[in-house]
């Protein structure tokens, strides 16, 4: 994770805070579903720019984030069922 992290902030123009390994995990501990009313779990909020920029060094981008929750969510809806 560490290395990850220092290659892409290497190819950053500024230092950013949130690119050490504790930042960044607390910051993508962000990302999170909620329980609808309608009983669907879905994502709480859009991924962030920071966010993008931590998941962008481990070569994951928003849509696999997003589509991944919807895999999810849809997977929970079958349990509870």
């Amino acid at each position: 994770m560490y290395t990850l992290l220092k290659d892409e902030l290497e190819k950053l123009e500024t230092k950013p805070n949130y690119m050490t390994v504790p930042a960044a995990i607390r910051e993508l501990e962000k990302i999170e579903m909620i329980r609808g009313l309608d009983g669907r779990y879905r994502m709480d909020h859009a991924v962030t720019a920071t966010q993008k920029t931590i998941l962008g060094a481990f070569r994951i981008d928003a849509r696999t984030v997003k589509n991944r929750a919807n895999e999810l969510g849809e997977l929970l809806a079958g349990i509870e069922e």
